[in-house]
């Protein structure tokens, strides 16, 4: 439910927070008092559109805040917009350039964070619904008829079931259509397919090569150079005759014979025998790593080939050696593919054939079913509002197959058709033109569809114009009903709606020193008495006699309550 709504310079509210209540909440006042505007702002932060024109005169920005408790809602709704409760913040500025703004909080206690204009439309369209003289009314959307149709027939999950064999038979189609093509592209298909894979085969590709080479190649290059300085470099180690080694052995037998005469050199004669050792370690290292070196110019020409094989292939076929594989894998499959293009050809045309017998049979039980609720709808909700004002109506839940095109929900157009009068003929719903009619006609839908209908707040604007005291009773009493589990907001004229109010809002606008402004008060008991008296007399000021019709009509209305309840 709707909480609370705070409103700052709004056309004529310059700072206002209603505080508001579960149940039906009524909001009266007289003509021209400014009652539409806090439908208007209630439409404004939940996406509806808007201009400049809607900022109160001499400010800068207009700002609607409201806070909704959203414990009831169904999970669906709240991992739908990544919700969590138990109330959701919601904020929308609008500046007098036309910037729009609009923020969100699920959880009161983080930072607010901003959302589209369209996401917060589409929040609102799930939350509220507003019947009347505003044009956010889901129920004239023709393709809400058939999930309406479908909810109050409980027939979600065939159609559910539908919508899957329906995509099997897509995807089915989708592989025929891919294998039916001509002997010639398949031949052409096949000799490019092969040819590929041959080219990728005969190269005898190894995960690792290409490094390998890469790492190969600047010895193979730089052979000749490296066996020459490897060479040159063991022999002044270890084989000429003033080589480090012969230089090293020479100057150790020195220090032997020196420690031999004084102790103390024995370290350094230690090091020096250490020095000895790496030396030669070096110089068998070397001698081994002179050998290993390949001065082939044949090597070094077979892996510029190969290096030159693995960058030709990886342009054409792949980045890498393992995508080259890998494109090669998917040539294989490609090529069984098309050389058993027949045999497979015959296995989803078999499937084709069981899978389409299956979906119009399908759609065959959900026709007839949509037939049988349809008509059961359409006299549910003719009795509804044959009571509001409509003697004569008609209404019609229409059902047009077409059996040649099924599609994600079956083949059937649905359309609800209403006539208001005798004799005329039934027309969709979308083509009734008065808002007061428009209203009712809502409310006899939603009376109907109340325990399916998913939307928790219903908005009702002027749902009394053109119906007497006897129809408008009977519309509060509607209202009433339909408020047991759900927010309803109303603005009426009608003493006889008002007094089925669980909450009375009195709207009134006061005008001083040059400025207008707009204020709601929430009336008691007594001033509730007194605005219904005010409501029957049509006066302003509430007369013993008017107060004295007004308790009567009330204690009327009481008894029906408690009847109701």
């Amino acid at each position: 439910m709707l909480e609370k709504i705070h409103i700052k310079n709004f056309a004529l509210i310059k700072d206002l927070e209603i505080k508001l209540f579960p149940g039906l909440n009524v909001f009266t006042g007289e003509t021209g008092a400014g009652k539409s505007i806090i439908i208007e702002s209630l439409n404004f932060i939940l996406g509806g559109r808007s201009s400049a024109d809607i900022i109160r005169e001499g400010e800068d920005i207009v700002s609607v805040a409201a806070v909704f408790n959203i414990e009831s809602f169904s999970a669906e709704f709240l991992k739908k917009y990544s919700l969590k409760g138990p109330r959701l913040f919601i904020k929308r500025q609008l500046s007098g350039k036309g910037k729009s703004r609009a923020f969100i909080n699920s959880s009161g206690d983080e930072q607010a964070k901003q959302i589209s204009i369209s996401k917060l439309s589409e929040i609102g369209e799930d939350i509220i619904d507003f019947h009347g003289q505003n044009d956010h009314q889901s129920l004239l959307k023709s393709s809400v008829h058939r999930e309406l149709l479908d909810r109050y027939g409980k027939l979600e999950d065939e159609v559910s079931s539908l919508k899957e064999v329906r995509i099997e038979k897509k995807v089915l189609e989708q592989k025929s259509s891919a294998l039916k093509m001509s002997a010639q592209e398949k031949e052409r298909l096949l000799d490019l397919y092969k040819y590929q894979l041959n080219e990728i085969e005969e190269a005898s590709l190894r995960v690792g090569e290409e490094e390998e080479l890469q790492a190969a190649f600047p010895k193979l290059k730089n052979g000749e150079k490296l066996l020459s300085l490897s060479n040159e470099a063991y022999q002044s180690l270890y084989v000429d005759d003033n080589s480090a080694s012969v230089m090293i052995e020479r100057t150790f037998s020195c220090f032997e014979s020196l420690a031999e005469v004084d102790e103390s050199l024995a370290e350094l004669k230690d090091r020096l025998e250490s020095v000895k050792i790496n030396l030669e370690d070096i110089a068998s290292e070397m001698r081994v790593y002179s050998s290993s070196i390949n001065n082939d110019p044949d090597e070094l020409e077979n892996c510029l080939k190969r290096l030159d094989i693995i960058s030709r292939l990886s342009k054409k076929y792949g980045g890498e050696i393992k995508d080259i594989l890998a494109f090669a894998e998917n040539l294989r499959d490609k090529i069984n593919d098309l050389e058993n293009t027949d045999i497979k050809q015959q296995d989803i045309n078999s499937k084709l054939e069981v899978i389409s017998r299956e979906l119009q049979l399908k759609a065959e039980s959900l026709h007839k079913k949509r037939m049988t609720f349809a008509q059961k709808l359409s006299k549910e909700v003719k009795k509804e509002i044959s009571n509001l004002g409509f003697k004569n109506a008609r209404f019609s839940v229409s059902v047009q197959a077409d059996e040649t095109d099924i599609g994600p929900t079956g083949y059937d157009d649905i359309e609800f058709l209403f006539s208001a009068n005798a004799g005329q003929s039934l027309k969709p719903l979308k083509y009734i033109a008065s808002g007061g009619e428009m209203s009712r006609i809502m409310l006899g839908l939603k009376t109907v569809f109340s325990e399916s209908d998913k939307v928790p707040i219903l908005v009702f604007d002027e749902i009394d114009t053109g119906v007497g005291s006897v129809v408008g009773r009977l519309v509060g009493e509607k209202l009433f009903k339909l408020a047991s589990d759900k927010q309803i907001f109303c603005i009426t004229h009608m003493a006889q709606i008002a007094s089925f109010a669980n909450t009375h809002f009195f709207i009134e606008k006061n005008t001083a020193k040059n400025t207008t402004e707009v204020s709601v008060k929430l009336l008691n008991s007594s001033k509730h008495k007194s605005e219904i008296a005010r409501m029957l007399s049509g006066k302003t000021e509430s007369t013993s006699l008017g107060l004295k019709h007004a308790s009567e009509l009330i204690d009327e209305i009481d008894k029906i309550k408690t009847s109701c309840n």
